[in-house]
């Protein structure tokens, strides 16, 4: 039984919703996880903070003191294909 389409699939899967809303100083667990090995990045408002070669998962602990809105942007490939994905954190005071 085949729970989803064979090939390669990336994402972020924490946290899963599209937009988390956090409180300032919040720590915020980012985990990222792909279908077979890869090379994996993790970044904020477009700075790369976490990065792997040849991993299928990543994790990146996101704690921010100012409010505002963050692009949580992952960024995976297997050398043939290429998967972006970017979650919002909104931090609020």
């Amino acid at each position: 039984l085949d729970l989803y389409e064979p090939g390669f699939h990336a994402g972020i899967i924490s946290p899963y919703q599209a937009i988390f809303f956090g409180n300032s100083g919040q720590n915020i667990p980012i985990n990222a996880a792909t279908s077979e090995p890869a090379s994996i990045t993790i970044s904020v408002n477009g700075e790369v903070v976490a990065s792997g070669t040849d991993v299928t998962s990543l994790n990146y602990t996101f704690n921010e003191t100012n409010n505002g809105v963050y692009n949580i942007e992952l960024s995976a490939t297997n050398g043939v294909d290429e998967i972006n994905q970017t979650k919002v954190i909104s931090i609020n005071p």
